[in-house]
Parts: C-alpha cells; structure tokens; sequence
C-alpha cells in the first residue's frame, strides 16, 4: 500500500492578457511541447539575427588571385517586433518549464515524480510509462495514480 506523499502546493505565475492561470496538469500537459517550442524559437532567432554570404574577391597586389570570402552579419532590415514577440514567446514557455521543474524538485514522493518525467518529460504513452516503471504496472494503472494524485494537488 502507498503511503501518501507530501503535497505540495503550486504556485501559478499570473498569465499576460487576462488568461485564465493554468493548473498543474495544464502545465504538465505542455510541457514536453514547450521544450520543442523554445528549440524552434531559437532556431528562428538565430536565422534571424545572422545572414551571411559569400561573395569572391581577389589580392590587392600580384599575383591577383581570385578567391571566395565568407561575410556574415546581423540583418538590419528585419521587423524588431517580430524579434520582441519571439523573445516574448519563449520568456512565457521559459517560465512555464521553470514552474513544471519546481513542482517536480518540491515533490517527496519518487514514484509520482517518475511518472511524470516519463509520462510528460519524455512524452512516453502511459503503455510505455509503465513497462518503465515496472513493477506489473498497467497504462491505466499509472495513469489513474497520477490522475488522482494531481486532482489532491490542485
């Protein structure tokens, strides 16, 4: 028989915009897709902040030889506010994973904390959650033990 684990309680960051605030669940939720969401974002604003080319030149003196160069730079003639909502964007996904890892540092109890790593950080199905955990868990299993221990959470 589990014995309970110690609850913790979960603090929200108040959304921009007058968003209603999102649960614990919510959160857990997106979080693997935050993850992919910040790396695409990155991405982006790193094409955005460097262009670079490659234009031929050659010697100022003899032989004369012709050559390529390699130019790079940061592209001027880009949109600053495109920049300031990408920046934006990722500061709110940042703050939604830093809420997700408290939670999960704060909890005591190992195995709800492994269901969650598997099942949300790794974004396994809840069949493969709980071959990992082991243990002759079934999918429905360890969902329900999660399901019931967020719903005591929130």
């Amino acid at each position: 028989m589990r014995t309970a684990a110690r609850r913790v309680p979960f603090t929200f960051h108040q959304q921009q915009g007058g968003h209603p605030m999102l649960t614990i669940k919510d959160k857990l939720e997106q979080y693997h897709h935050a993850r992919l969401e910040m790396q695409l974002i990155d991405h982006e604003l790193h094409r955005y902040h460097t262009v670079s080319d490659v234009v031929t030149g050659s010697l100022t003196e003899f032989p004369y030889s012709k050559h390529t160069i390699s130019v790079s730079g940061i592209d001027t003639t880009i949109d600053l506010s495109i920049l300031t909502m990408l920046e934006a964007r990722r500061k709110h996904l940042k703050a939604l994973r830093l809420d997700v890892e408290t939670y999960l540092a704060e909890l005591d109890d190992c195995y709800i904390s492994s269901l969650i790593r598997l099942r949300y950080f790794d974004g396994l199905s809840w069949q493969a959650t709980a071959m990992r955990m082991g243990g002759g868990n079934s999918a429905d299993g360890v969902r329900k033990t999660l399901d019931r221990f967020l719903a005591q959470t929130e």
